[in-house]
């Protein structure tokens, strides 16, 4: 027979259990790398460095990237992995769940919860690294540190590519064989995964942008690219990871 005491400890106990239960992990901060852009796009230095089947073994992850080769831009949006090849300048191949792809840059992180932020207003090109570090540090993120970031909503003006053996950001003549397929709309409506990545030109992202952001779209037709230049339109919303 139990005793008073006994009783009162068991329920505690199992009250604990219940608030540990329920409790969500949030984001721990983490942004794991392979590869980085000057060695890769510049240097040459593109062999496969990880399997994207051993980064989605984790729950949750969003990521940016480039295929081995530089054959093609990768996308991970809450695990599901999405490539994208441009056989030519006017032909573009997106599979999804290639999880058999091997990368030669990427960036991922983990991120079970996201806290919602709506866009009130336009966003041009120029404007968009500053309102998300500035979002960034108002909801209590490291912003010297990387971290990712989602928008989804419509977009502006945006211009985009997908690597065909080359990058064309990297300041080196394209050859005919190696022309990227190009992505430029005025208007389109999808999702952006991205990582702001303060001082990292030449790591994680391309001189003069302080981000690494890839496009998804998947109507009328799929389509994942490297963004170079995007703006927001108003009604948009931003998702900056929980800690």
């Amino acid at each position: 027979m139990r005793t008073p005491f006994l009783r009162l400890l068991s329920a505690s106990l199992a009250s604990s259990v219940v608030l540990v239960g329920c409790a969500a992990p949030g984001w721990d901060g983490r942004v794991e790398t392979w590869g980085e852009m000057r060695p890769v796009m510049r240097e040459g230095q593109t062999e496969g460095r990880v399997r994207l089947s051993e980064v989605v073994r984790r729950s949750h992850a969003y990521g940016v990237g480039a295929v081995e080769g530089l054959d093609g831009e990768i996308l991970i949006d809450d695990g599901r992995c999405w490539v994208a090849r441009g056989r030519s300048s006017a032909s573009l191949d997106v599979i999804p769940d290639a999880t058999t792809t091997n990368a030669t840059l990427l960036i991922v992180a983990y991120v079970p919860e996201w806290t919602t932020i709506s866009i009130d207003r336009a966003l041009p090109a120029e404007s968009l690294d500053r309102f998300v570090r500035d979002a960034a540090e108002r909801a209590g993120l490291e912003t010297a540190q990387p971290f990712p970031f989602v928008i989804e909503g419509e977009f502006r003006d945006v211009a985009a590519h997908v690597v065909n053996g080359h990058c064309p950001l990297d300041g080196s003549p394209e050859t005919a064989d190696a022309e990227p397929f190009r992505v430029n709309e005025k208007a389109i409506r999808g999702t952006l995964i991205g990582f702001y990545a303060r001082d990292s030109a030449g790591r994680l992202t391309h001189h003069g942008t302080e981000s690494h952001i890839h496009l998804l779209n998947r109507s009328p037709q799929v389509l994942v690219a490297h963004v170079e230049t995007v703006g927001v339109a108003q009604g948009a919303v931003l998702r900056l990871p929980k800690r």
